[in-house]
């Protein structure tokens, strides 16, 4: 995980992690964040 800050006090955090992915798993992400009504579900595929 890595905090950064800007000059103006906003900031973004930076997550990851490393997994060996197979072809009957699903995975996905959970974004909160303020600008969104409720957090967003992104899927991850082999293209994205």
């Amino acid at each position: 995980t890595r905090l950064s800050f800007s000059k103006d006090w906003s900031f973004y955090l930076l997550v990851h992690t490393e997994f060996t992915p197979n072809a009957v798993d699903q995975y996905s992400c959970r974004v909160k964040h303020v600008t969104l009504d409720k957090p967003k579900i992104v899927k991850w595929d082999r293209d994205h």
